[in-house]
């Protein structure tokens, strides 16, 4: 039990009374501003949860969660039941800060836990995180042909390509692409249809995330410049929980396309 905790960087605070334990647990208090933090509390009585408050998570955005599941065990005395609520969080600056105490109530009395201090350093490498972002995933304008007369029009997609090992959990426009020389007709897609392709000489799930049809206003060329979008992604870090179950890391990626020149004849 020392080795997988000690392996694991678990720190635990805790307030326990009478067949109730209220517990919080982190999987680091130190770490790069690039990195991410899991937070879970764990709820451990045989009576019933009235309410639940999460701390506010000040001076941390929330990742994901927050996950809840319920375990039960069976013992001679009878049942007892452990809720597990988590969340992941990253820092949004550096800095020495404090996870607040989670508190609960039940049947009428109020429980907390204790806060748990977080140093905040620079930003890391870490092996478990993908060194090279691109070779994971793409964000690629692509368009109908390459050149085009005044009678012409263009249709661009703008399409993102995801390798199996990535999962693409939320993503934010940073800056829209701007046209040049056309009149702009948005193709609105009503479904983010994920397909099963090949890229780069190898497998990946696409979807196009912006269609415009552009016609030229006159000659010269029509320019296309990058659209720009953060991607939160999750994958598998090479490591495993206490249960040997796979665990997975979250990372924040920011990408932006290519830039395109359609000639006009």
């Amino acid at each position: 039990m020392k080795y997988i905790t000690v392996l694991l960087f678990i720190l635990v605070t805790s307030i326990a009374g009478a067949q109730v334990k209220f517990v919080t647990k982190v999987n680091k208090k130190s770490l790069g501003i690039d990195q991410h933090i899991r937070v879970d509390f764990f709820i451990n009585t045989d009576m019933e949860l009235t309410s639940f408050w999460p701390p506010e998570f000040k001076n941390f955005n929330i990742v994901a969660g927050p996950t809840k599941r319920a375990d039960a065990t069976y013992v001679d005395e009878g049942q007892s039941l452990e809720l597990i609520c988590s969340y992941i969080i990253s820092p949004k600056s550096v800095g020495n800060f404090v996870i607040d105490a989670a508190r609960m109530e039940l049947k009428g009395k109020r429980y907390k836990t204790v806060p748990i201090h977080i140093e905040v350093s620079k930003a890391v490498n870490s092996t478990s995180v993908p060194s090279a972002p691109n070779e994971n995933i793409y964000l690629v304008t692509e368009v109908s042909r390459n050149s085009i007369t005044l009678k012409d029009s263009l249709i661009v997609s703008h399409r993102i390509y995801v390798t199996p090992a990535i999962k693409v959990i939320d993503w934010k426009l940073v800056d829209q692409p701007v046209y040049t020389n056309c009149s702009i007709s948005a193709n609105k897609i009503r479904d983010l249809k994920v397909e099963n392709v090949i890229y780069k000489e190898s497998k990946h799930s696409s979807l196009i995330w912006q269609k415009v049809i552009l016609k030229p206003k006159g000659k010269g060329v029509i320019s296309i410049a990058p659209v720009e979008i953060a991607f939160q992604m999750k994958f598998l870090s090479g490591k495993r929980d206490v249960y040997g179950v796979p665990t997975y890391e979250t990372k924040l990626v920011q990408l932006k396309s290519n830039e395109v020149i359609i000639a006009i004849r």
